[in-house]
């Protein structure tokens, strides 16, 4: 992560998230698979916050759902890199780093991508 994402998100041109509403953990797993594997590694915006617990297998709208093991950081705090997990056979399979920027109106996420297609990152409720 260190390599990417260098530029300031909170006052760059960056992407929005794509389908927020299809990431929250109410969002079942279905046949038409949603993965992140093919998403660039960057910086992503979102008026949601990533979900910071372990949410059930099939979820999410991905068989592998990835959550943020942590808290999100604080405006003060700027950039930091924080462990998200991928729920398989337990709630911390394995790890990604990802780096995250509260921007105050949101959140920026940089999220590499997927090792592998069902996963995709998890995010739960919308800043209010």
């Amino acid at each position: 992560l260190s390599f990417i994402c260098k530029t300031d998100p909170c006052t760059d041109s960056i992407t929005n998230l794509p389908y927020p509403e299809r990431r929250t953990d109410n969002c079942d797993y279905t046949q038409d698979q949603k993965c992140d594997d093919l998403i660039s590694s960057t910086w992503y915006k979102t008026e949601a916050l990533m979900l910071d617990h372990c949410p059930q297998k099939s979820s999410c709208g991905a068989l592998y759902p990835i959550w943020l093991d942590g808290q999100e950081p604080s405006v003060s705090e700027g950039a930091v890199v924080r462990t998200a997990c991928l729920v398989g056979s337990s709630c911390c399979d394995r790890t990604y780093n990802i780096k995250i920027k509260n921007c105050t109106s949101f959140q920026a996420y940089c999220l590499p991508s997927t090792t592998g297609c069902p996963e995709r990152y998890c995010f739960g409720n919308f800043i209010q």
